[in-house]
C-alpha cells in the first residue's frame, strides 16, 4: 500500500475514493450482528415516534413555525415609509424570537425525554483496572 492511502493523527483510518473509513468505528457499528443493528434502528425510531414525541413536534411546530409564519405573511397597509419599515423590522424581530424560543424548547423537551427514556447501562468492571484489594 502506497504511503499516500494511509492517514495518520486524529483521522487514522484508510482512505477509499476519498472518503476516510474509521474500520474500528464500523466494527463498533455492527458489534453485534445485521440482528442488532436493526434492533437497535428500530428501538430509535420507536422513541422518535412515540407519543411523547409527537406531542413535542406538534407544539414545537406551533411555536417554531405557525406563529412566525403568522407573523410574517399578513399583509398590512401602513401610511408612511418609516412606519412600515418599523413594523417591518418589528414583525421579524419577533417571527426571529418566536423561532428561537420554539427551537430551544423543542430540543430541551426531546432532550429530556430521551435522557429520561433512555436505557441504563449495567456497570461493567474495567479489566485492565487494578484491583482495590489488591492496592491496600
Amino acid at each position: 500500500m502506497p504511503a499516500t492511502d494511509r492517514l495518520a493523527g486524529p483521522l487514522q483510518g484508510t482512505r477509499t475514493g476519498g472518503v476516510v473509513v474509521k474500520l474500528k468505528g464500523l466494527r463498533a457499528l455492527f458489534a453485534g450482528g445485521g440482528k442488532s443493528l436493526i434492533g437497535r434502528i428500530g428501538t430509535a425510531v420507536g422513541r422518535a415516534l412515540g407519543p411523547d414525541s409527537v406531542l413535542i413536534y406538534a407544539l414545537g411546530l406551533i411555536v417554531f413555525f405557525v406563529l412566525p409564519y403568522v407573523i410574517l405573511v399578513p399583509v398590512l397597509t401602513i401610511k408612511g415609509n418609516k412606519t412600515e419599515f418599523a413594523v417591518f423590522v418589528l414583525r421579524l424581530l419577533l417571527s426571529f424570537i418566536f423561532t428561537l424560543i420554539g427551537w430551544v424548547v423543542t430540543i430541551s423537551a426531546l432532550t429530556r425525554l430521551s435522557l429520561e427514556q433512555a436505557p441504563v447501562a449495567s456497570p461493567q468492571p474495567i479489566p485492565d483496572a487494578p484491583r482495590a484489594e489488591a492496592a491496600a
